[in-house]
C-alpha cells in the first residue's frame, strides 16, 4: 500500500498555491506544460468550459472536496 497513489479523476479539488491563492475545479490527471509536470483542471459554467494548467511547482496543498453525506 504504501507505494500506491489514487489519483481522483473527474472529482472536485481544492488547490492551494504557493501566491497565496486557491483554485478549485474537477481533476483531468497530470499533464507536461513546456516540459514541466502540470497539474489539469477545468470548470464549467453556464455551458463554458474554463480549463486550466497549474505547474506542479507551485502546487502547495492538493485536497479532493468530498460532499457531506447525508443520513435519513
Amino acid at each position: 500500500m504504501q507505494d500506491q497513489f489514487f489519483m481522483p479523476l473527474g472529482k472536485d479539488v481544492l488547490l492551494l498555491l504557493t501566491d497565496d491563492n486557491s483554485v478549485s475545479g474537477k481533476f483531468c490527471g497530470f499533464v507536461q506544460f513546456g516540459g514541466i509536470p502540470a497539474v489539469f483542471i477545468y470548470t464549467e459554467y453556464n455551458n463554458l468550459r474554463k480549463e486550466t494548467l497549474i505547474p506542479i511547482n507551485q502546487v502547495i496543498s492538493f485536497e479532493v472536496i468530498k460532499p457531506k453525506a447525508v443520513i435519513l
